[in-house]
């Protein structure tokens, strides 16, 4: 496992108080966040990252998505919801193939991952 040193960087924390800390350094050893603003002093960094003008925050989750539907993306949009779904949404899935639901799930995958999404609950198709 490698040893990362993000330093110089504003983190949201989360914690009780809601903290921001600014231009302040990350540890992480392999998966561990081992330090926090001080940096243990045996901790000797593989890889040192400036994040000056950078901002370390949590991953999101994303608690309901139906990722599929990123093909349809921008359909109809100036339908009424019900007319949208039932002349556009649906009539187009119906000709769907199990190919393209695989790849409008890792297109709509791909799109999380750059945004910082770290986990969803897909409600695609209920099973």
């Amino acid at each position: 496992m490698s040893r990362l040193l993000i330093q110089h960087v504003d983190a949201l924390t989360l914690d009780q108080q809601n903290r921001v800390l600014k231009n302040t350094n990350i540890a992480i050893d392999g998966k561990t966040i081992v330090g926090l603003g001080d940096v243990p002093r045996e901790f000797v960094a593989d890889e040192t990252i400036d994040g000056r003008d950078h901002v370390a925050l949590p991953g999101f989750f994303n608690a309901h998505v139906h990722a599929p539907m990123s093909l349809q993306r921008g359909w109809a949009e100036d339908l009424p919801f019900d007319r949208w779904l039932n002349e556009r949404i649906w009539v187009a899935e119906s000709a769907l193939t199990e190919e393209d639901v695989y790849w409008g799930a890792a297109l709509a995958a791909c799109e999380m991952i750059r945004s910082g999404i770290v986990a969803f609950a897909d409600h695609y198709l209920e099973c």
